[in-house]
């Protein structure tokens, strides 16, 4: 399954990732790393630093 997590680099979101990808899923995580830390991310999550009140760039991950 392919899954977006938004604010997957915090506490409470990493740990969700971490599942996510721990069960075999496609994970791609959106977080502006304004509360949330790059030392949280999983390495097997693809990352976009992208604030979710930019439409724009918001709107080209979910393109991707």
């Amino acid at each position: 399954m392919r899954v977006l997590v938004t604010g997957g680099a915090g506490f409470i979101g990493s740990h969700i990732v971490d599942g996510l990808v721990q069960e075999g899923n496609e994970v791609a995580v959106v977080d502006d790393l304004y509360l949330g830390s790059a030392e949280n991310l999983n390495p097997g999550a693809r990352f976009h630093q992208v604030s979710i009140t930019d439409f724009d760039r918001l709107e080209a991950v979910f393109a991707q």
